[in-house]
């Protein structure tokens, strides 16, 4: 009879620990977004099955699927974000398991919205290096540069807090004109290295870097978050060619729904190809705006991108692309020279 009341009582324990468990992983209710991340701390970050206080590890380069987009605090405050481990990057012993981990321990850190308690985007993919280089969308300007920044300069391949550091006199190709601001709000220009100036494990790997540690530090609008002017990349350097795609890519199209017509008499310059483009396009021809953003030519003038309607001729240029002065056209009243923006 005693060992039957000391199997029921250790049974009631049992259950109140699964019951315990259970109301502890109820936290935030399981939805399954659909986004994947990786533990990012190095070398383990704190994983939380039980509860709040529980000391399990797992490593860093672990791989999991978020479980719900909706973050909890923990017992100090700090937000959690619930997920399932898939690879544990260790023995496998905790693949499949589920439980709390701090936001800032993951891939995740940069999606985290501390407003809402929420994960903002995220990767679909398993890969940590998707969502986070896609923070700026690759235009190919056709600007090149240096790290100038000595002896090294951090360069961002995965997120915010990599520590990969590159040398001073890489050279690298310019993505795309937009600043984005890293965790701690310093703007940073995507990058994919040419030259690493070191071994060459560097080259072709895309990035982010400190604008201020390269030769593009004085090209940076701080209030426009962009890279104005720069060095054009030699011929033959940049990722796509430089007469048509890379070209219209400065800017791209985003169709905002806004028409004008070429007002320069009697014809105006219309850069189909590069900036030192001499076609000319007649006054009165009709066009789309294909972005609100401008970019500058060569000579520090600001174009308009748009798509030709209607070329008051022969017709020869109706549905070309291409960019021209917006002082030649009918939104020059509108040019914000400010922000670089058709307002």
């Amino acid at each position: 009879m005693k060992k039957f009341t000391i199997l029921l009582f250790l049974l009631a324990i049992g259950i109140a620990g699964v019951n315990a468990q259970t109301t502890f992983l109820n936290k935030a209710s399981s939805t399954y977004p659909g986004v994947k991340g990786k533990v990012t701390y190095s070398p383990t970050a704190g994983f939380k099955q039980y509860s709040w206080d529980d000391v399990t590890r797992v490593n860093s380069g672990a791989t999991f699927e978020l479980m719900t987009r909706e973050m909890v605090k923990d017992n100090s405050g700090l937000y959690c974000v619930k997920i399932k481990i898939i690879d544990d990057n260790g023995t496998g012993k905790f693949n499949g398991k589920v439980g709390f981990m701090f936001g800032a321990s993951t891939s995740l850190s940069d999606d985290m919205d501390y407003t809402t308690g929420r994960i903002k985007g995220g990767s679909s993919s398993s890969s940590s290096s998707g969502g986070f280089l896609d923070k700026a969308k690759s235009t190919y300007p056709g600007v090149c540069g240096t790290i100038t920044f000595s002896p090294t300069a951090g360069f961002k391949q995965y997120s915010w807090d990599d520590v990969t550091r590159v040398n001073e006199g890489a050279t690298f190709e310019l993505l795309t004109r937009t600043l984005v601001a890293d965790a701690s709000g310093l703007l940073c220009v995507k990058i994919k290295i040419k030259d690493d100036n070191g071994t060459g494990k560097f080259n072709g790997k895309i990035g982010y870097v400190f604008g201020a540690s390269t030769s593009l530090s004085d090209n940076m609008d701080y209030t426009a978050e962009r890279i104005d002017g720069g060095s054009a990349c030699s011929s033959g350097s940049s990722s796509k060619s430089s007469s048509g795609g890379s070209f219209k890519d400065q800017v791209s199209s985003n169709y905002p729904d806004i028409y004008g017509t070429v007002t320069f008499s009697p014809t105006a310059g219309f850069k189909q190809y590069s900036w030192s483009d001499v076609t000319r396009v007649n006054e009165g021809a009709t066009f789309e705006l294909l972005n609100r953003e401008m970019a500058k030519d060569a000579s520090g003038l600001y174009c308009v991108k748009i798509k030709i309607l209607e070329d008051n001729g022969d017709g020869s240029f109706n549905g070309k692309v291409g960019y021209m002065f917006g002082a030649s056209t009918s939104l020059s009243d509108r040019m914000n020279y400010t922000t670089g923006e058709i307002d």
